[in-house]
């Protein structure tokens, strides 16, 4: 009977602490689901911009390939949502090579302008 009254107290005595766990544990739930928001918007966002470098790249890939079959063609124009320039310069008259730039620009979601130059060169026979 002593062993049952002490059982009864201590269940008297305890019982405010579930509902103060509960709200401990919804409140670390909360702030982990916040982070991991974050952490995703984050991912998202770097992913973007990874795939416009990597366009903007490839389309100066595919920019010294033309140039190198046709080396008189001029390109300014817009591609994929992407401004090109190239700019073609010799370094000597006796030598049959021009170097080349091509500066590539693009606006984000955000409203900044991005850019890359990427510069080589190319063999001109004409």
């Amino acid at each position: 009977m002593g062993l049952l009254r002490h059982q009864l107290r201590d269940m008297k005595l305890n019982r405010g602490y579930l509902i103060l766990e509960a709200m401990i544990a919804l409140t670390m739930a909360v702030i982990f689901t916040g982070i991991l928001a974050f952490a995703q918007s984050q991912a998202s966002f770097w992913h973007r911009e990874a795939q416009n470098y990597l366009k903007a790249v490839t389309l100066a890939e595919r920019i010294f390939e033309h140039l190198s079959l046709h080396p008189c063609a001029v390109i300014n124009e817009k591609k994929e949502g992407m401004d090109i320039k190239v700019s073609k310069k010799s370094i000597s008259e006796e030598i049959p090579y021009k170097q080349v730039s091509v500066f590539i620009s693009w606006q984000t979601r955000e409203g900044m302008d991005k850019n890359i130059t990427i510069m080589g060169g190319i063999i001109d026979e004409a």
